[in-house]
């Protein structure tokens, strides 16, 4: 019986249909890979220098670059209003001047509660009195107060700072605001 079973194998092995096809040649392959590897690499050493073609490198953790951070306290001046009812209205530069001439607006208010300069003093009180007179048509002034109001900012917290909890509220100066011009 061994004899007859080995037969019958060598019978199957040597019969056409059961022969193993011959192993593909996988060079092409091979040299198609080994082609894409070297142009990544050249294309690595010639664009990885930029460090916009590193964003792992812009990361906090990794890199060298150390964030800025806001000032550790802020503040605006802001000017209060009293009419003669005794009410208060607080008008900040953003409400009297456009987003582009905020700066230009908070150099007026300085300018007018400025004691030390006093060159351009009353044309600046003037002009804000007539601005809050173009903005408020129906409240006649008694006094315009300017108040620098301070926050403490806290840049890792949210929010970084509470508009309703300021640090400082230190009283710059006032005046009485001119008659009301006629037109």
């Amino acid at each position: 019986m061994p004899d007859a079973f080995r037969a019958e194998k060598h019978r199957v092995s040597s019969d056409a249909r059961f022969e193993e096809p011959p192993a593909p040649s996988f060079r092409g392959e091979l040299r198609l890979i080994k082609a894409a590897i070297v142009v990544l690499g050249l294309a690595v050493c010639l664009v990885g220098r930029r460090v916009s073609t590193w964003p792992v490198a812009t990361w906090g953790m990794y890199s060298t670059w150390t964030p800025k951070l806001p000032p550790a306290r802020t503040s605006i001046i802001e000017l209060r209003v009293v009419s003669v009812g005794g009410d208060t209205q607080t008008v900040s530069s953003a409400d009297l001047f456009s987003e582009e001439r905020h700066e230009l607006g908070d150099s007026f208010f300085v300018h007018a509660f400025d004691e030390v300069q006093s060159a351009h003093r009353d044309a600046d009180r003037v002009y804000i009195a007539r601005l809050l007179d173009l903005r408020a048509a129906d409240v006649e002034a008694r006094e315009i107060q300017a108040w620098r109001v301070s926050w403490e900012v806290r840049p890792l917290e949210l929010p970084p700072l509470h508009r309703d909890q300021p640090a400082e509220l230190r009283l710059l100066g006032s005046f009485v605001p001119p008659p009301r011009r006629q037109d």
